[in-house]
């Protein structure tokens, strides 16, 4: 499935289309929410999971909170047709194509009333840029270059690094250059050129990434972006030393990289547990590296950490996936007995084009009460009361008419440079 967001004034415009296809896109809406609303469900959400970073895991009445505040979301941004469709599990895949003043909104975690909406279906977010970058034409991951803990002091990026050094050969065959401590930001410069995927583990703050010098900042990658391609991929694993709350994923650096023409970015909305974070960097790798396509492998390791902490910890929910989801990097190959098992007991299968999620009930992990996880069918009273939505006025419809055809054209562009094409 793809959906358009076009964001003029308080309005919103969305066209859709239910296979995915560029050619296929239709306006599905046209509306204006209750931005008070959603204003107040974004900041209780990232309240919610701050206290669940804080705290360990949210208790049964905070999850049920955070699931009312995330179906408001989706009850105020998602058109009817589009909902008809996710019901009717006609898309398993979903790309959200964003203008950057809706980036920060918690599009991932939103909840139909049945399931979070990235343990349904597969998602990527494609940014509406002012013109589609060229883009490594390079179709897997021969080369990896691992920056870990380039600053010192971070003995969990650390080991990031070096269980992804010894696990990346053996996952997916690549030849991987590893790189940690007193590593600065010129050595980024001179090598992310160099690599197919480029993986950082350490320290993120507003500057950009930690480096022995300083920052690695949105200036250092406009000044590649010019020369040569850059990494078709960037996961960029940071801790935000101690900041309160869940950060923003759209922030300059990511903009820089994808404005350069990296074909995709993931990483976390907030700070995840050392371990949770290994095991979703090997799981999202391995799946990759047997062929699911990446925005399957990225849903497939949120499943295996859900299974792990259970879904009040929310380190499932932290990834946040830029670029088309329906992209591969590797071909389709059998997985064997333990990948199958693995991925059976996180509900998820070896297909990357298969199937919802189970319900989040099921992916409790054991020490945690059925209680926490029961889902109430209808929004709690502590959501916020939703305004009624009003209807066009004949000059929103003439600006209506003019941006969807715009929009056609321009979405036509870049979904189409995105898949090769």
């Amino acid at each position: 499935m793809l959906l358009t967001y076009l964001h003029h004034g308080d309005l919103l415009h969305v066209l859709g289309s239910a296979d995915g296809t560029v050619a296929a896109l239709r306006p599905v809406g046209s509306f204006e929410p209750d931005w008070a609303s959603i204003r107040a469900a974004d900041a209780r959400i990232r309240g919610l999971i701050g206290h669940a970073a804080d705290a360990g895991e949210l208790g049964s009445a905070a999850t049920e909170d955070l699931i009312g505040a995330c179906g408001l979301l989706y009850d105020e941004l998602v058109p009817l047709p589009a909902k008809r469709w996710l019901r009717a599990g006609a898309a398993s895949t979903l790309t959200l194509s964003l203008p950057t003043s809706l980036l920060d909104l918690p599009w991932e975690i939103l909840h139909t009333g049945d399931d979070f909406l990235c343990l349904v279906v597969a998602m990527g977010r494609v940014v509406q840029l002012e013109e589609v970058p060229p883009r490594r034409r390079s179709t897997a991951a021969a080369r990896v270059l691992v920056v870990s803990d380039p600053d010192g002091g971070l003995d969990g990026a650390y080991d990031e690094g070096m269980v992804l050094r010894s696990r990346l050969p053996e996952l997916c065959g690549a030849a991987v250059t590893f790189r940690s401590g007193d590593v600065d930001a010129s050595y980024v410069r001179r090598r992310a050129r160099d690599a197919d995927v480029l993986h950082f583990a350490g320290h993120i703050d507003a500057a950009g990434w930690r480096m022995s010098d300083g920052a690695f900042s949105a200036d250092d990658v406009a000044r590649l972006s010019d020369s040569a391609p850059l990494p078709r991929l960037v996961y960029a694993n940071g801790c935000r030393g101690g900041s309160e709350g869940p950060g923003s994923t759209s922030g300059p650096l990511v903009l820089a990289w994808l404005r350069g023409g990296v074909e995709h970015h993931l990483g976390p909305l907030f700070d995840v547990p050392d371990p949770l974070a290994r095991q979703y960097a090997l799981a999202f790798y391995g799946a990759l590296a047997s062929g699911a396509a990446i925005g399957e492998a990225v849903r497939l390791a949120r499943l295996e950490v859900a299974a792990r902490s259970g879904i009040g910890a929310t380190p499932w929910a932290a990834f946040v996936l830029y670029g088309d989801p329906g992209a591969t990097y590797f071909p389709a190959r059998a997985t064997d007995g333990r990948d199958r098992a693995a991925r059976e007991r996180a509900g998820g299968s070896r297909d990357a084009r298969v199937a919802p999620a189970p319900p989040v009930a099921r992916l409790a992990a054991p020490s945690l009460p059925p209680t926490r996880l029961e889902r109430a069918p209808v929004r709690g009273p502590e959501a916020p009361a939703r305004a009624a939505k009003r209807a066009p006025a004949p000059g929103d419809l003439l600006f209506v008419a003019l941006v969807l055809l715009a929009a056609l054209v321009g979405a036509a562009a870049g979904i189409s440079a995105l898949r090769g094409g």
